[in-house]
């Protein structure tokens, strides 16, 4: 039931432009993961399947909508959901 709520949830912010294709991608992959999701640029490319520059945009863009924070203490930055985000 949860499944079908965040499907909804995530259908109705592409129809609001509330979230890109590829943001919503992320998100999907990472609400998989039990406890604190993080990724980084480099497996967002892979997941996309895009270069890593145009992996980076759709991560800065997520922690500018709030989805994702970003930790740039290290190297390379780790981009995280603070909780499980409804896609």
């Amino acid at each position: 039931m949860l499944d079908v709520f965040e499907q909804c949830m995530n259908d109705a912010a592409l129809s609001r432009n509330e979230l890109t294709t590829n943001e919503s991608k992320l998100l999907d992959r990472m609400n998989r993961v039990s406890g604190t999701a993080e990724i980084t640029v480099k497996k967002a490319a892979a997941i996309l399947g895009n270069s890593e520059s145009a992996a980076r945009n759709t991560l800065r863009s997520l922690v500018k909508k709030g989805c994702l924070t970003e930790d740039m203490s290290k190297m390379p930055f780790i981009y995280s959901l603070e909780q499980h985000f409804p896609e």
